[in-house]
């Protein structure tokens, strides 16, 4: 006996598993898993989800200074915006198509407006109307 250690008794439990074991094995735990997903009750949807479906079916109470500031961005006109040195907003200017200043449109209103997701930026670019906004203006003669 040179040099070869003697191989202790392993008992039965230990013994290595053949391939045949272990895919069995991976047979079980994919019908185990599935077994748990089809008792496992549907994921309730998000709440997000949902109030973001029930705001496009309902109409939103819009003032008149908002009606009148996304009817002139709906014709075309943008939000340009101006920060201070902290990188808050520190003024708005509403812009119409033609290049004139609704003076209505104030810090308040703006902040109204993109809270309800009505005007949105792109890249650093002036505030434009949204999809939303468009269902949510109501259509005005335009007098001219």
């Amino acid at each position: 006996m040179t040099g070869v250690p003697k191989r202790a008794s392993v008992p039965p439990f230990f013994e290595p598993l053949s391939r045949v074991d272990v895919r069995d094995c991976a047979r079980l735990r994919a019908s185990l898993r599935a077994a748990l997903r089809s008792a496992r009750p549907p994921a309730p949807p998000r709440p997000v989800a949902i109030l973001r479906d029930i705001s496009k079916s309902i109409p939103l109470n819009i003032s008149k200074t908002e009606q009148r500031v996304l009817h002139a961005l709906a014709q075309g006109g943008c939000i340009h915006h101006e920060r201070n040195d902290d990188g808050r907003l520190a003024d708005v200017h509403c812009i119409t198509r033609d290049g004139y200043r609704l003076v209505e449109c104030g810090l308040l209103l703006f902040g109204r407006l993109k809270r309800r997701r009505l005007i949105a930026s792109r890249g650093g670019a002036p505030y434009r109307i949204t999809r939303e906004g468009l269902s949510a203006v109501r259509a005005q003669l335009n007098q001219r």
